[in-house]
């Protein structure tokens, strides 16, 4: 994938590419008597090539907003925390509502356990 710099620079060029192409375009009228069936004028090729220009241009900014909205979130490549630390700062027991709504304690190692086996009924 190109980098914004190369992309900048290609849109920076643009504007020096389209004079080349008017010359080439006023070469091929000179010649107009050969070429009599060629119905497009400059007018509409500059119009289109405008066109595309100011599209390749926003969509341009589009993708450098992008880029600046991305790297202002946190990167979540690596935990800050592992499963085993989170366990280690959970109370030694945890108070939980049995379906009768009466209090009971499940102890921690329960806890792990039901989870090493993923056991969702546990």
């Amino acid at each position: 994938m190109a980098t914004l710099e190369t992309i900048v620079s290609a849109i920076k060029q643009i504007d020096t590419k389209k004079d080349d192409l008017r010359k080439a375009y006023d070469d091929l009228q000179s010649n107009s008597s050969i070429l009599s069936s060629c119905s497009l004028s400059w007018s509409d090729l500059d119009a289109h090539f405008t066109q595309i220009q100011n599209s390749l241009t926003h969509r341009f900014h589009l993708l450098e907003s992008l880029q600046s909205t991305h790297s202002n979130f946190p990167q979540f490549d690596k935990p800050t925390h592992s499963p085993s630390d989170i366990v280690k700062d959970l109370p030694l027991s945890t108070p939980v509502l049995s379906q009768d709504r009466v209090d009971t304690v499940v102890t921690r190692s329960e806890l792990w356990t039901l989870c090493e086996k993923m056991d969702g009924r546990g």
